[in-house]
């Protein structure tokens, strides 16, 4: 192989592995280069505001999130969530609030409801409702 032919390829080598390099930096970490904002950016935390109307006459409710991958859960909660107001709608409902911020932006978390009765009994919900984080960004600006 002539010597001009050699350090073509290893001018192109070295050229791509620069190339590879480069992508990599750029968007290895959602685009940060560019300041990009898009929903789900690669591990950008996020938020999940769950609310839920219910009767007033309970203690309140324990929250679940379910890992999408082996179904365990982890309890959301770190106590019972109680009603966000006393003020109760036209059918004698109040609204529970909780935040949930364990989560990635733009990823999708399934949850389940347990409410907790006067008496201390607890009744899980059976469907699992299912929300997207969103960004803390787009959460603030509402």
């Amino acid at each position: 192989m002539e010597k001009s032919a050699r350090v073509s390829c290893r001018s192109a080598y070295f050229m791509s592995t620069r190339l590879i390099l480069v992508l990599i930096l750029l968007f290895g970490n959602g685009c940060s280069f560019f300041k990009w904002r898009g929903e789900g950016t690669m591990n950008e935390p996020g938020i999940v505001i769950l609310e839920r109307k219910a009767s007033a006459n309970i203690q309140g409710f324990n929250v679940y999130r379910q890992d999408p991958d082996d179904g365990t859960e982890s309890m959301v909660n770190s106590r019972i969530v109680k009603p966000s107001s006393n003020i109760t709608d036209d059918r004698g409902l109040v609204t529970y609030r909780l935040i949930d911020r364990g989560v990635i932006a733009g990823l999708d978390y399934y949850y389940v409801f347990e409410e907790i009765a006067e008496d201390g009994t607890k009744t899980r919900w059976d469907t699992p409702q299912l929300m997207t984080a969103q960004s803390l960004q787009s959460a603030t600006s509402r």
